[in-house]
């Protein structure tokens, strides 16, 4: 769309309102890349919290798997009288191949 502006008046108003228009653009885009910064860094920050209580929780399940283990084993040793705790004297009783379960 071409128009004819023949007063030097209106030329000029025109000229600063395109200008004022570029420089609200470049100001919206700023804003923009700001946030997509701010977004990215959240997201960065919310993924290392993620994953640090993700491996708080399994050390914690693990702690707990273990204990569980540990009575486990030696509720089977106590059952068996044994004193000994190695995994030779511990597989008499069928512990590895399934013996103990009735297996």
């Amino acid at each position: 769309m071409n128009v004819k502006i023949n007063n030097t008046a209106e030329r000029e108003e025109c000229r600063s309102s395109v200008l004022n228009v570029a420089v609200d653009d470049r100001a919206l885009v700023e804003l923009g890349l700001r946030d997509v910064d701010r977004f990215q860094r959240q997201k960065v920050k919310d993924l290392k919290d993620v994953f640090t209580n993700y491996a708080i929780l399994q050390t914690e399940k693990y702690k707990k798997v273990s204990l569980s283990w540990i009575s486990c084993h030696f509720s089977i040793l106590y059952s068996y009288n044994l004193t000994c705790t190695c995994l030779q004297c511990f597989d008499t009783v069928g512990w590895t191949s399934g013996r103990a379960f009735g297996l």
